[in-house]
C-alpha cells in the first residue's frame, strides 16, 4: 500500500462462483426492465459512447459468511478505471420514473454456500446509478481487463464496497424493486445499530490505514513521522493518529480529494520508551467517524517497538 496507484499484481483476486473467461468478440450485455428502448451491446457497440477515467477505491468488503465483518486493510486498493459511464447508456435506454435500482448480472453462476446460485447478481440505486462516476470498466490502470480482473467488461461503483461492482457484466435490469439475489437479501448487509433490522452494504465507511511505520517495527526513540491511506463514500475531512491506543490524538494533515481516490494523511508522533500503539481515526466532510471497536471499518491497532 506504499503507492498511490496500486498496481495489478498487488491488488486483491476474490471471486465468488467461479472465473468466466469470455472473449471479447463473444461478449454482449442485454439491457431491460423499466426502459423505453431496450437493448442488447457487443463491446464495438461502447465505442460509441464517450470514454472516461475515474481513480477510486476499490475495498473487499468482508467474508459474507462471517458476521460482523471484519476489517481487511489487505483487501483495498487504489485503481484507475476507465470505460463508459452508466448515466449516458440509462440515458439512450430511458427508464420508467418509478424505476428505483439498476440490477447487474454477471456471467459467474454456481454454488455458493452450499446453495446454487444462476449468477451473482447486485443492485445500486437510480440515484448513485446517475451519478456519473458508475461505469462499465474496460481498463484498469490503462491497461484492458484480464479475465481474472472481470474482463472483458464489468461495471465499476466508485464509492461503493467492491461487492457491487459486478464482474463479468452480461445484463443490466432498471427495477422497481431491489434484487432478490442471495446477495442483496441473505448476504453482503450489516446489522443497523439498535435493531434486528439489516442495511445493504453499500457506500463505503470512513476508514484510515497506517502505511508507515509497519506493524511489529524497531523503532529508534524521538520523533516518528506516520502516514497512510484514508477514504470513504465521501471526502475525508480530518484524520487523527493515536500514539497511545486512543487515550491521546494528533490531528494529522491530508491531501484533498479529486474523485474517489484514497487520501494520503501524516503526522508526527514523539517517542519517548517503550511501545507505541498507534490508531487512525478517519472523520468525512458528513460528521461520520470511524469507529474504534466495532464495525467493518473499525480502526486498526499497529504496535510497534522502542
Amino acid at each position: 500500500m506504499d503507492s498511490f496507484l496500486t498496481k495489478e499484481e498487488d491488488l486483491f483476486l476474490l471471486e465468488h462462483l467461479g472465473l468466466p473467461d469470455i472473449a471479447q468478440n463473444e461478449w454482449s450485455l442485454r439491457l431491460g426492465g423499466l426502459v423505453e428502448r431496450p437493448l442488447h451491446l457487443a463491446y464495438a457497440d461502447l465505442l460509441r459512447f464517450s470514454q472516461q477515467t475515474v481513480v477510486s477505491v476499490h475495498k473487499c468488503a468482508g467474508n459474507p459468511l462471517k458476521f460482523p465483518l471484519e476489517p481487511s486493510p489487505d483487501r483495498s486498493g487504489n485503481v484507475e478505471w476507465t470505460g463508459v459511464s452508466l448515466r449516458e447508456i440509462l440515458e439512450e435506454v430511458g427508464h420508467d420514473s418509478c424505476a428505483k435500482f439498476v440490477i447487474a448480472c454477471g456471467a459467474d453462476g454456481g454454488v455458493f454456500d452450499g446453495i446454487s446460485v444462476p449468477a451473482y447478481e447486485k443492485d445500486v440505486p437510480m440515484e448513485k446509478a446517475l451519478a456519473g462516476e458508475v461505469m462499465l470498466a474496460t481498463h484498469m490502470n490503462g491497461e484492458l481487463l484480464t479475465a481474472a480482473r472481470g474482463g472483458p467488461v464489468r461495471l465499476v461503483v466508485p464509492g461503493h464496497y467492491g461487492t457491487n461492482s459486478v464482474k463479468w457484466l452480461r445484463g443490466i435490469e432498471v427495477a422497481e424493486r431491489r434484487s432478490q439475489s442471495l446477495f442483496t437479501t441473505t448476504y453482503y448487509n450489516d446489522r443497523i445499530p439498535g435493531s434486528n433490522a439489516l442495511k445493504p452494504v453499500w457506500d463505503l465507511a470512513p476508514e484510515a490505514i497506517i502505511v508507515s511505520p509497519a506493524e511489529q517495527s524497531v523503532l529508534v526513540s524521538g520523533d516518528i513521522a506516520v502516514w497512510g491511506w484514508a477514504w470513504g463514500a465521501h471526502e475525508i475531512a480530518r484524520v487523527d493518529v493515536s500514539p497511545d491506543a486512543g487515550e491521546s490524538w494528533i490531528q494529522a494533515t491530508i491531501s484533498r480529494r479529486e474523485q474517489f481516490e484514497w487520501q494520503r494523511f501524516d503526522a508526527v508522533v514523539r517517542q519517548e520508551r517503550g511501545a507505541l500503539r498507534l490508531l487512525p481515526r478517519a472523520v468525512d466532510v458528513t460528521g461520520v467517524v470511524q469507529p474504534l471497536l466495532e464495525g467493518r471499518n473499525r480502526a486498526v491497532e499497529v504496535r510497534t517497538l522502542a
